[in-house]
C-alpha cells in the first residue's frame, strides 16, 4: 500500500509430499495492482490457477517449477482489456520447518504478466 500504488496477492496452495524429496499441487490466486500517476489510475485484476511441483535435492534447500494460466483484466483511462496470460515460475529457495523462502522468476516473460520482468521472493507457510 502507498501514496501511488497498491499490490495485494492471495495465493494458497494444496500439495503432497509423495516422497520426503518431491512435493507436488494445485493453487488458486487472485491479485490486485493499482498504480496512480499523474491524475491517472490504472488498474489490473488477476485470477489464476497452477500446479507445482518442488523437489529438495538436499536437506533445506528446495526447487520449484510453477506453471500457471491467469485471467486479467486492465483498466486504464477509461480503456478496458482481458487477456489470459501463462506464466511459468522457477526458482529456488530454503525450506526450515513450516517456512519456505525463495527467489522466483516467470520464465516466460508475457507482456502482461503479473510478475514483471524480475526476480522477485516469495515467503510461503506449510500448515
Amino acid at each position: 500500500f502507498g501514496n501511488h500504488s497498491t499490490v495485494i496477492n492471495i495465493a494458497p496452495q494444496v500439495g503432497y509430499f509423495f516422497t520426503p524429496k518431491i512435493n507436488a499441487g494445485v493453487g488458486v490466486s487472485y491479485s490486485y495492482y493499482r498504480y496512480k500517476s499523474l491524475g491517472e489510475v490504472e488498474t489490473y485484476h488477476y485470477a489464476g490457477v497452477n500446479i507445482f511441483g518442488r523437489f529438495y535435492p538436499i536437506s533445506y534447500i528446495v526447487l520449484h517449477a510453477q506453471p500457471e494460466i491467469n485471467f486479467m483484466s486492465h483498466s486504464f483511462a477509461g480503456e478496458k482489456d482481458t487477456a489470459f496470460v501463462p506464466a511459468f515460475v522457477a526458482g529456488a529457495g530454503v525450506s526450515f520447518n513450516s517456512v519456505t523462502i525463495m527467489l522466483q522468476y516467470d520464465i516466460l516473460q508475457d507482456r502482461y504478466s503479473p510478475y514483471g520482468n524480475n526476480i522477485f521472493y516469495s515467503i510461503g507457510f506449510t500448515f
